[in-house]
């Protein structure tokens, strides 16, 4: 029947040239009761077997049986540098699951030409399998989809000599091309009823009704007539439900758009975030100097410690050497008991010099780390405030330097821990570099922003 026919798909291998190029407007082709059966590889003959049975097609392709030299170019190496882009093409677009390459296609096997052969079949039928006798089926497939040129099984033995893979080659490029008219036809004939509009189901009322009417079928007319009544009562009331759908978001949408124009202007609102930028960027800047400064200090007392605490280590060294020198000169001479007291009592003396020079030294380390950890601090402080920068600037394209708005500055900044000076520090001189460009800036903007107020 009409719908029977219209919702199989077809292949160009039981298609006549005159069939594929219909395009009746009224829906006409599609009516035949077996016009939508697809070709399988159940339809091809045993080996011997093979039949044209299309008579339309004697004109394109030749008499059956009968011996044509191909025409094409099939050695030119343009020709098949165009052949196997194609093939790759469709096969890389069908899910094709094997390795594929220019290379490959060069000089395939014929294990990887069987793979291909085979993908390329199933194509037209997703049961296909080739059997045992591998040349004689393919010969025998192209026979049925009547490929005009003949291919010899001396050439399947040998598929990637220079002699036989150029026609192979061609071979396949002409089932690539039928597979992918017959695509773009099944795309065609789709497109006539794929309209939203009640075309299809319409034109199938009319199919159907006419095939009553000649088979003098009234009741069976009478209830497709109710069956379109009530299609099209269903697509009214699903037209108006859209409708008001429709109606309810352009409400929707004209109140967005009447609060857009009440509100403020995208325009002001970014010019007045820009402001709230320049004047963070200003903040951050007067921030990052005063860090600067504090950690200059605190580094200039670390350092004054640092010596301080070298000279008493340096005088500890003394103290010791002149002990042990002493001791020395002690063990060589006689020691009588006033000697013995006064050398004690010196002893003493120096023990608690000893222990006073040591609490010195515990107190300047002391010192030293208290001051060591405020500058971390104040380092950690500065490398975030620096990260704040960066983001204010990559929000305002300022970053990198060859960003939107940067105009070849280099505004980023490149902290140096071991940076003696504010320029060293921060990799960039804030002053006579980024501090003139931010000005520069905001005044092209400012004098934009004037433009477009006046």
């Amino acid at each position: 029947g009409t719908g029977a026919g219209r919702g199989r798909r077809r292949t160009l291998g039981g298609l006549s040239p005159a069939q594929v190029n219909t395009r009746a407007g009224t829906g006409g082709a599609r009516a035949g009761t077996g016009a939508g059966k697809r070709l399988t590889m159940a339809h091809v003959p045993e080996s011997g077997q093979a039949k044209t049975s299309n008579n339309s097609r004697v004109s394109f392709f030749g008499k059956p049986g009968q011996v044509k030299t191909d025409p094409r170019p099939i050695t030119d190496r343009n020709y098949m540098g165009n052949c196997i882009r194609n093939l790759i093409n469709y096969l890389t677009s069908h899910g094709y699951d094997q390795p594929l390459s220019t290379k490959l296609l060069t000089a395939p096997t014929s294990k990887e030409f069987v793979h291909i052969v085979q993908f390329l079949f199933r194509k037209i039928d997703p049961n296909f399998k080739l059997g045992a006798k591998v040349e004689d089926e393919i010969i025998l497939i192209f026979k049925k989809l009547q490929y005009p040129f003949p291919i010899s099984k001396s050439a399947l033995y040998t598929v990637g000599s220079t002699h036989t893979w150029p026609s192979l080659l061609a071979s396949l490029n002409w089932l690539v091309e039928l597979l992918v008219y017959e695509e773009e036809v099944e795309a065609a004939k789709e497109d006539t009823f794929d309209s939203d509009d009640g075309s299809k189901t319409f034109f199938q009322y009319v199919g159907r009704s006419y095939e009553c009417f000649l088979a003098g079928d009234d009741e069976r007319c009478n209830a497709l007539e109710e069956d379109l009544r009530d299609a099209f009562k269903q697509k009214f009331i699903e037209t108006d439900a859209y409708s008001t759908e429709m109606e309810t978001k352009n409400a929707q949408l004209q109140e967005k758009i009447d609060k857009l124009k009440r509100g403020e202007t995208p325009l002001a609102t970014v010019q007045k975030k820009k402001t709230d930028l320049l004047r963070d960027v200003e903040k951050y800047k007067g921030l990052i100097q005063g860090l600067e400064e504090h950690k200059s200090t605190f580094q200039k007392k670390v350092k004054d410690r640092q010596h301080d605490l070298e000279q008493r280590n340096a005088e500890m060294v003394r103290v010791k050497a002149e002990c042990a020198a002493l001791k020395e000169k002690v063990s060589r001479q006689e020691v009588n008991l006033v000697d013995v007291e006064r050398m004690t009592k010196e002893k003493q003396e120096l023990q608690e010099m000893l222990e006073k020079i040591a609490e010195q030294r515990e107190a300047a380390e002391k010192v030293v780390r208290e001051h060591q950890g405020t500058i971390d601090l104040k380092v950690e402080e500065i490398e975030r405030q620096v990260e704040e920068y960066h983001e204010v600037a990559e929000r305002l394209k300022l970053l990198p330097s060859t960003a939107k708005r940067a105009e070849g500055v280099h505004y980023e900044i490149e902290l140096n821990s071991n940076g003696k000076s504010a320029e060293e520090i921060l990799g960039v001189d804030m002053r006579s570099s980024i501090k003139p460009a931010l000005t520069k800036l905001k005044e092209s903007y400012s004098k934009q922003r004037r433009s477009l107020v006046e």
